[in-house]
């Protein structure tokens, strides 16, 4: 079964060289890979599920060991182009798992603005320190996860 990797260029031909490193990450979907890891896409061949299928949660899996490159079966690159996107429209989704998963009483940082991360002065992201990553706050206050 393949299980995928995204990630950027320069990582890609590493990991064509090499092969990927110890705890690495796989998404079960394509889509997932290139979400969280980047426009270059490897579809890897794992004998069995390394993943849990009964599980709904279990889109991604961390492979403790190397996984060599003789298991790589491609590598694609996309282009990604978004042509319409309504945040204001995804921050109601959020509020409603948040909702779901703390209760009623749960609102969206306003922090980082239900997203987890804030932007840093490198021009990439950090977790929230308010919400601590969850996007999600209980009476002002951190939720555990």
């Amino acid at each position: 079964m393949f299980w995928y990797h995204g990630t950027d260029r320069q990582a890609a031909e590493q990991i064509c060289r090499e092969g990927f490193r110890s705890h690495s990450f796989f998404a079960r979907n394509m889509q997932d890979a290139l979400e969280f890891g980047g426009r270059y896409v490897f579809y890897v061949l794992f004998e069995e599920d390394p993943g849990d299928p009964g599980d709904p949660d279990d889109w991604q899996v961390v492979i403790p060991e190397p996984v060599p490159k003789d298991r790589i079966y491609k590598l694609t690159r996309h282009l990604r182009f978004t042509l319409y996107e309504d945040r204001a429209v995804l921050r109601r989704q959020w509020l409603v798992a948040c909702r779901l998963e703390h209760g009623p009483q749960a609102e969206l940082c306003d922090v980082c603005r239900g997203d987890g991360d804030v932007d840093n002065r490198q021009g990439g992201t950090d977790t929230c320190r308010r919400c601590g990553g969850t996007g999600c706050l209980v009476d002002g206050r951190k939720v555990l996860q």
